[in-house]
């Protein structure tokens, strides 16, 4: 198994196990003694103890028993699991009953109290040990200590300071219960106790219980009582008998007690009461510490005619709250509440005021069987002393333990720098968990790496989105709509967090969900949206019904967002009051005057028109019944009957069949025009309302069976007009009459206002600025530029501009002018926004209440934003809101009051059925104006309850949740987990309670606060109804959410349809623990280790995250994983010169020492950095060591015999090749089985034994080198043995006779001679060549006078011209024309064209004097012709020399053959060869180099390179002057020696100059150096350094040295004035200080500059620095060379060769291995030989070489 992060075992050492024998001997001997002592009497134990047992009976102890050795102290560590404490009992055969721990629950009488409350804690919320709910403490309270139980409530006595808990005991009809506490009143005012419950009719019922003014306690019953005094009852007589009436509906315990309750002392106060299914029966309990005193039992009768089937039960009020100290004057404590009757004489056993229950630490259970305590602590827990007792049936014994539970430490854990763990498949891998510098760890997790989660979330009704901090968005849950993934179905399910794949190049700020679509703020401002929002128009793109990608949402206000041309809302009675004045909008509302004009007519029945004047008029509605108007006193009515309460007061009456024009022409710009009309008609009738804009009608009504809803309900028509003048008609068509007279009742139409656009200028629209959105069903709003903004779904008014039809687009919602708004929130049927300057304003339908707002005769649709009223009870809040959110009908705010010092608070209103917007468990609706159950009272106030400000308030349908700033979270409502509660079907929580416990999604996790300790950074919800909410807690990368998880949407694969626990969201990976693992690993939760044998290749890391946990909390670390396929190797390719296959056995055969090269191919995607090559031999053992690590390799050391020859690799991260693959099977065989002591591998005969024979290899060669073989070197038939020349190839025919004459017949392996002339007959041409001349003979054995060496006829013993040329004809002396000059004229007869001329006469060319030619052919020899050139035509006039008349003079003076006129050199020397210029050789200077061309060896020297040109007459560019291949003009070294390698310039690497910068460049640092830049020693100019590391690099750094850590300036100098300027120091800009500058005068055009400052003279000094550097690198070579000789020398003589150690004392060998390295190489060999011949192969036992080589 690789093993990660190394782990070790280590053993128990001998003294350690003797010290545990020595222990275990002396635990014996104790035992034995305590053994012996078991007779003894409880009087030696000490006192004797009577305790009760289970039965009852007292018994005398007999054995003890105790924890361990540590007195019984345990100190357990939070959320560790303990190890298990098992108590020791004496005598060890004891076998008891049982075991029991004192005060492990509160009893009265022997109950189990229902309800009980230790008032022990200071604050506002305290929770009793065994009570299902918190307790509210209202009023005037202060947490007083006192007595055994650290404290208690004291209430000052004012009306509203009591104690209430509305989850006390509940009990039915014919249910028992009671009351118990201790109570310390001052005054006797005020109630101890009471129950009450209001019925529908408005009475009540009640039970409570007083002080009278004497002290006796006093009981009252109500019943259908309408108040304190009246009562159902009809006689109060206090009667004995039963006819039908009560005994007594009080109950004075003066009456049947004499006990009192004292004033200013603690007395213990019982009361109980039970219904047998006919009365109720009560009975009190008194105990003042001094007396006490029971009463009997009282019965109250209930029968006759108010018998309780009326109204269900007189205990209607037992599901009520149970109040406390209503009124009350004093201090309380240890209040309990009991379902059973538990009043008896002996109710306050033992101690007069208990210490309250002693329960374990939450997590740690007791085994009443066993006594063992065990378990994992949930939370801290002070120290706590326990009595514990062991019983039987006659004996018990007890003792003490003390428990206590401390924090850990947070656990600090790091993988360190390695968080990358690369795994191979089939490997055991172990990786160790990571370090931990903190508190131990009590579980681990692990999980997929998670987002940079930025904390908020949204969750949805089937799925939740998140963003991390770049403002990617990540989604889970049902696909629904695609909203999740376009290409995935739209049922598919998404079990974790996924980057959304169709917004990967989106960034969000905040996004909001619904189950069909997603709309999301991106950074730069914009809002968009996606999904299908199935024609509703709530994306706002429109109204669609297929899916829509994402896009952006425009909030242009020039398009139409309806998809009607109108929309007709039913105001109320008052008039439209969503129709009001607004900026950008003209209003009119008629008040007794118009400033828009309107036209009138009528058209009579017949269709004629009849006139306009006094058709329609203004009218007062103060004149008018039941007309009423939100805008002024006046409304514009129509022509009427002028009948009943509707007069409009028009001049004009209307009659049956005719019609009312009202023509309104208004100019508009783009917009919604409204305006609001009443149409009266009478129910039997056939009036009708015609609306029509620019010629269309957009409203039609008629009255015939409507009701009384055109009596007087006005309604709004609203349309969307563009810019420009539209027309507006109303046509009021009087109908005929039918079941009336002719002329009917309520027949008319009013106008009460009118709004429409204002036109404005054209602009350029500029998309505004998105802050905020929330969205919920089918409808959408958001903050754009501080404006709210809504579209959607508006049945009750939602999109917040009075119109009830939906958007299509974003429409800007009718808030007050001058406000910013900063946050909206959308409900099921509402809309609040909330403002910068605190005010929160709501619209929508107010069902529940919701709305906030108190206004008379409250309708129940507001369509316009109301501000919402804090203070419409009148108690003085006034409420600065901060933060809000909605639910499906709740509305919830925090916020400060402003009247109350700026307290903090937080306010709930709404529906209440899971206790999601009070702290009493009511269905009652709970508005801010109204005193259903608690009126206009914040629900946490910081003041009041004494608790961390409110931050942030999540609230839905199920639960309401609050952020406080201490990071801790507290909720009520329904389906919260708390404590170690883990049932899924949910509890309501009446009252706020901290904290929230995450009991995680594992089966074995551990409990964690949510809320203990400053944790909780983040608090986030869903929409209105959407069940459920996450946090994000600090040091925890995962949100942490709760909720219904049916579709994954709390991120967890685990889908249920019951309520999810608080637990983390699964990472990007899905699933936790061995889920996230690769397959094949497992993940420990105790100790954070991750092993097993991964099976998957998955080459792309896992991204994982893993947290150590204890009770403080978690700390994780991220590491990688990923799983790699191990290297596959291929069976080897074996080759070796003398290696075989045997065909039988399959296996390679090879000899012994011979190399065998081996290759595989290997498989792998990781680099291979370890090939170890091994042999694995038949003798068990395994060779290796003697390989080399490389994938392919030649080997000469494989050992003798059979084995199998593997290759293993390993790759960079461990992984190792299977054995698959890598091998071969090889048989290494002996390398001398012939004993000719040449080994198998060379012996050419494997089998034949050339001992003395073997000099050479082969047949006729002359190799030294031994091949095993019999020599014949001379391959003529005698092998060397028996060939008396061996060296001698003597052919049979050339070997007749023995030795070399002829004397005696026979072959003996010699060439025979028998002309005795030394050549061979084998080569011998001339057999019989004469003795005089054997010694002339050439090399084929023919003397002077038997061979013609030129073939030409002429033996060479008489022939003068040898060599003459093939073919040409001789003279009689053997001379061809090519050796003859017969006039002696330099110019060979063949190429003499006048081969007779006169000795010594000067020639030409063609071996012609001047008095044998004739250049002119005028018959007179150029010798006499003085002019050469005369034409023919004048040859007949010539004189006799040779000239005509007018010809040209053409005299020869040097003789040269060219006439004077036309000789370019008249002056040539004689002898010497002309061209046809008359110049010869020693004349001419072809290339003008100052070197004439019989001397120049370079005759055609470019111009360019004259100026170098030698003596020979060659330039730099024509010479080699070290023969390197480098012409000399571009070497730079012109002494290279012969056979050096050179580089392009020419000289040895390293040691040419690139950059000409006179540094060569082996020792030049900066070798790219361009220019004519100045250099230092390491060749690098200034604009190459940085001597000061400041970033301003030489030649600008005006201060080359500046200190370290300087603030510089640009050029380079330090901002500080009194750092040291070096610029000052160096006064010739060297480089160089002046105090180290040797040369402080240095030129500024210096090439090269020295450490000293001094100029470098680089003058012909290239070749010095090249020889210079060819010494130092020579030296350093040679150095090398000598020092790695020596180590291999070493490491040589320090190895074992396999072969020398199998040939122990084998001296031949040793002699032959001079260097010792166990191998005898071809030298050795050689040597070997040598000195063998030497010494005669005779003188060798075959004996002592069989074992050469084994």
């Amino acid at each position: 198994m690789k093993d990660i992060t190394l782990l070790r075992k280590t053993s128990s050492s001998k003294k350690q196990r003797g010290t545990i024998m020595q222990t275990r001997a002396i635990f014996l001997v104790a035992i034995m003694i305590l053994m012996s002592l078991s007779p003894l009497s409880a009087t030696q134990l000490g006192e004797d103890v009577e305790s009760e047992n289970t039965s009852g009976r007292t018994s005398t102890l007999s054995f003890i028993q105790y924890y361990g050795t540590n007195n019984g102290v345990f100190t357990f560590t939070n959320q560790s699991t303990i190890v298990p404490k098992t108590p020791q009992v004496i005598p060890l055969n004891a076998v008891p009953d049982g075991f029991y721990y004192s005060n492990d629950d509160v009893q009265i009488e022997g109950q189990n109290s229902k309800n009980w409350w230790t008032l022990n804690a200071h604050t506002f919320t305290d929770v009793g040990t065994n009570s299902d709910g918190n307790l509210v403490l209202n009023g005037n309270t202060n947490s007083v200590p006192h007595s055994q139980n650290f404290g208690g409530v004291e209430l000052g006595g004012n009306a509203g300071d009591n104690i209430t808990s509305d989850n006390c005991y509940e009990h039915t009809a014919q249910g028992s219960g009671g009351f118990a506490g201790w109570f310390k009143p001052s005054s006797f005012d005020g109630q101890l106790f009471s129950r009450m419950r209001t019925q529908a009719d408005g009475t009540f019922d009640a039970f409570n219980v007083t002080m009278t003014p004497d002290g006796y306690l006093q009981t009252h019953i109500y019943y259908d009582a309408e108040n304190g005094t009246d009562f159902a009852w009809n006689d109060y007589d206090g009667s004995g008998d039963n006819t039908q009436h009560d005994l007594n509906r009080i109950y004075n315990s003066s009456t049947g007690m004499t006990t009192k309750i004292e004033l200013d002392e603690w007395n213990y106060i019982a009361v109980e009461y039970d219904d047998d299914g006919w009365n109720l029966h009560t009975r009190v309990y008194v105990n003042n510490k001094t007396t006490d005193d029971t009463s009997t039992r009282m019965t109250h009768y209930f029968l006759g005619t108010h018998q309780k089937g009326n109204v269900g039960s007189p205990l209607q009020w037992g599901y009520s709250p149970c109040v406390f100290g209503e009124g009350f004057d004093g201090e309380m404590d240890e209040l309990r509440v009991s379902q059973y009757e538990f009043i008896h004489n002996n109710v306050v056993a033992g101690d007069w005021q208990t210490a309250g229950p002693l329960h374990l630490p939450p997590g740690i259970s007791f085994d009443y069987g066993t006594g063992v305590i065990s378990g994992t602590p949930q939370i801290p827990w002070p120290s706590t002393d326990y009595n514990i007792t062991v019983f039987s049936a006659t004996h018990n014994a007890t003792t003490s333990v003390t428990v206590e539970v401390v924090e850990p430490n947070l656990p600090v854990i790091t993988h360190g720098s390695n968080r990358d763990f690369l795994l191979t498949t089939g490997d055991e891998e172990l990786i160790s968990a990571p370090s931990n510098t903190g508190g131990d760890a009590a579980f681990w997790t692990l999980t997929g790496t998670q987002p940079n989660y930025t904390g908020y979330a949204d969750v949805g009704n089937r799925n939740t989105c998140a963003l991390d901090d770049e403002g990617k968005l990540y989604c889970w849950g049902r696909n629904d709509q695609w909203a999740l993934d376009y290409n995935k179905a739209n049922t598919d399910i998404i079990t974790h967090p996924t980057l959304h794949p169709d917004a990967l190049d989106l960034r969000f700020t905040k996004v909001v969900i619904e189950d069909t679509g997603i709309c999301g703020i991106l950074t730069n401002g914009s809002l968009w949206c996606w999904g299908d929002d199935n024609g509703y128009g709530y994306l706002g793109l429109g109204a669609e019904s297929d899916y829509q990608e994402p896009q952006q949402v425009s909030f242009n206000p020039n398009q139409n967002p309806y998809s009607t041309s109108a929309t007709t809302t039913v105001a109320n009675s008052n008039g439209c009051e969503s129709i009001a004045p607004e900026s950008g909008y003209g209003f009119e509302s008629f008040e007794n005057t118009s400033a828009v004009v309107w036209e009138e007519y009528l058209i009579d029945a017949n269709g004629g028109p009849t006139g306009s004047d006094g058709n329609w008029s203004y009218t007062n509605t103060s004149d008018v019944t039941y007309l009423n108007t939100a805008h002024g006193n006046y409304v514009l009515g129509s022509a009427s009957s002028n009948q009943a309460q509707y007069d409009s007061q028009a001049d004009h009456t209307i009659v049956q069949g005719e019609e009312s024009y009202i023509e309104m022409n208004i100019t508009t710009g783009t917009g919604i025009l409204s305006f609001c009309s009443l149409m009266s008609g009478y129910y039997y009738g056939y009036d009708y309302l015609y609306v029509e804009l620019d010629g269309t009608v957009i409203d039609s009504r008629q009255s015939r069976y409507a009701s009384n809803n055109y009596q007087n309900t006005w309604q709004q028509t609203s349309a969307w007009v563009t810019a420009g003048t539209h027309q507006l008609v109303l046509k009021f068509d009087k109908g005929s009459a039918t079941g009336c007279s002719s002329n009917c009742y309520y027949d008319r139409v009013f106008i009460d206002a009118l709004k429409w656009p204002l036109p404005s200028p054209p602009t350029n629209w500029t998309e505004p600025t998105v802050t905020d959105i929330a969205w919920h069903q089918d409808t959408n709003c958001a903050i754009a530029d501080s404006d709210v903004y809504c579209w959607g779904q508006s049945q009750y008014g939602e999109v917040g501009n009075g119109m009830t039809s939906q958007a299509r687009y974003p429409v800007k919602a009718s808030t007050p002018a001058n406000l910013n708004f900063i946050q909206v929130e959308v409900g099921d049927d509402h809309v609040c926004a909330l403002a910068d300057d605190g005010t929160m304003w709501c619209w929508g339908y107010d069902y529940y209440k919701v709305l906030g707002v108190n206004i008379p005769s409250h309708p129940t649709t507001v369509t316009t934003p109301t501000q919402v009223d804090f203070n419409a009870t009148g108690d003085g809040h006034n409420i600065f809101v901060t933060q809000m959110d909605l639910s499906g009908w709740g509305t919830c705010a925090i916020g400060m009051d402003l009247n109350a010092n700026n307290d903090t608070q937080l306010w709930c209103w709404g529906d209440n059925a899971n206790n999601q917007v009070t702290s009493q468990h009511k269905n009652y609706d709970y508005s801010l104006y109204t005193s259903s159950y608690m009126a206009n009272r914040p629900l946490l106030s910081v003041a009041r309850d004494n608790i961390a400000t409110p931050v942030h308030v999540e609230t839905d349908t199920h639960s309401t949740c609050v952020l406080l700033s201490d990071n801790s979270v507290q909720c009520h409502g329904y389906r919260l987990y708390r404590n170690s509660e883990t049932t899924t079907t949910g509890v309501r929580v009446a009252n706020w309670w901290n904290p929230i416990h995450l009991t995680g999604v594992f089966s074995n996790t551990p409990p964690m606060a949510l809320g203990e300790g400053p944790n909780v950074t983040s608090l986030s919800g869903g929409s209105a109804d959407d069940p459920g909410m996450c946090v994000l807690l600090e040091n925890d990368e995962a949100l942490n959410c709760w909720g219904i998880n049916d579709y994954s949407q709390m991120g967890r694969p685990s889908m249920t349809t019951t309520w999810g626990a608080i637990g983390p969201v699964d990472g990007l990976v899905p699933g936790a623990n061995n889920e996230v693992v690769p397959a094949g690993m497992y993940f420990s939760r105790e100790n954070g280790t991750i092993w097993g044998t991964p099976n998957t290749e998955n080459q792309e890391p896992i991204e994982l995250y893993i947290k150590a946990c204890n009770g403080r909390g978690c700390h994780s670390s991220s590491l990688n994983i990923s799983v790699w396929d191990r290297p596959e190797v291929s069976l080897p390719d074996i080759m070796s010169q003398y290696g075989y296959l045997d065909s039988l056995t399959g296996n390679f055969i090879i000899p012994k020492g011979r190399p065998t090269h081996l290759n595989v191919t290997i498989d792998s995607d990781r680099p291979i950095v370890n090939y170890r090559w091994f042999v694995r031999h038949t003798n068990g053992l395994e060779y290796e060591g003697m390989f080399p690590n490389t994938q392919n390799m030649t080997t000469n050391q494989l050992p003798v015999g059979l084995g199998v020859l593997r290759l293993v690799v390993t790759n960079d991260i461990g992984g190792v090749s299977s054995e698959d693959g890598g091998w071969v099977i090889i048989n290494v065989t002996e390398s001398d089985p012939d004993g000719d002591q040449v080994p198998v591998w060379n012996d050419d005969c494997e089998f034949e034994n050339a001992l003395g024979f073997d000099n050479y290899k082969g047949n006729g060669t002359s190799d030294p080198t031994s091949d095993g073989c019999i020599d014949n070197r001379d391959e003529d038939p005698f092998y060397d043995d028996e060939d008396s020349c061996p060296d001698e190839h003597a052919a049979s025919e050339f070997d007749l006779y023995t030795g070399e004459g002829t004397i005696a017949l026979g072959a003996d392996g010699c060439l025979d001679d028998t002309d005795r002339d030394t050549i061979l007959e084998n080569v011998d041409s001339c057999l019989t060549t004469p003795f005089a001349e054997r010694f002339y003979v050439n090399s084929e054995g023919c003397g002077p006078s038997e061979r013609d060496t030129d073939g030409d006829g002429y033996k060479d013993n008489v022939d003068s011209c040898e060599g003459t040329p093939q073919g040409e004809s001789v003279d009689e002396f053997g001379c061809g024309e090519s050796q003859v000059d017969s006039d002696g004229d330099g110019v060979y007869d063949n190429a003499d064209v006048c081969p007779e001329s006169p000795l010594g006469a000067t020639v030409d060319i063609d071996g012609c004097a001047a008095a044998e030619k004739d250049s002119d052919g005028d018959e007179v020899n150029d010798e006499v012709d003085v002019c050469d050139t005369t034409p023919p035509e004048l040859h007949n006039q010539t004189n006799a020399v040779g000239c005509a008349p007018g010809d040209l003079v053409t005299d020869d003076f040097d003789q040269d053959g060219v006439a004077d006129i036309f000789d370019s050199c008249p002056m040539t020397p004689v002898g010497d060869v002309v061209d046809y210029s008359g110049c010869g050789l020693t004349q001419k200077d072809s290339d003008n180099d100052g070197h004439t061309d019989d001397m120049d060896q370079c005759p055609d020297t470019p111009g360019y390179d004259i100026p170098t040109v030698d003596v020979n007459g060659c330039g730099s560019t024509q010479r080699d002057s070290d023969s390197d291949g480098i012409i000399d003009s571009v070497d730079q070294c012109l002494n290279t020696p012969t056979s050096v390698e050179v580089d392009t310039l020419g000289c040895q690497a390293g040691l040419s100059d690139s950059d000409l910068d006179s540094i060569v460049d082996i020792i030049d640092a900066c070798p790219g150096t361009t220019g004519d830049q100045p250099v230092n020693l390491n060749g690098c100019a200034p604009y190459q350094l940085d001597s000061d590391g400041d970033g301003i690099t030489n030649d600008l750094d005006s201060c080359p040295t500046t200190p370290a850590g300087q603030a510089i300036t640009t050029n380079g100098c330090a901002e500080d004035p009194d750092v040291f300027d070096p610029v000052a120091e160096d006064d010739d800009g060297d480089g160089i200080l002046n105090e180290n500058d040797e040369c402080p005068d240095t030129p500024l055009n210096t090439k090269v500059i020295d450490n000293r400052g001094c100029a470098v003279d680089t003058d012909g000094s290239n070749e010095k620095l090249v020889s210079s550097a060819t010494i130092g690198i020579t030296g350093i070579i040679l150095f090398l060379i000598v020092l790695l000789t020596l180590v291999v020398l070493r490491r040589s003589r320090q190895q074992d060769s396999l072969w020398g150690a199998d040939a122990v004392g084998d001296a031949l060998f040793d002699s032959m291995d001079l260097d010792g390295d166990g191998i005898i190489s071809d030298e050795e060999w050689e040597i070997y030989k040598r000195v063998r011949d030497s010494k005669k192969a005779s003188t060798f036992d075959d004996t002592d070489d069989d074992d050469l080589f084994d």
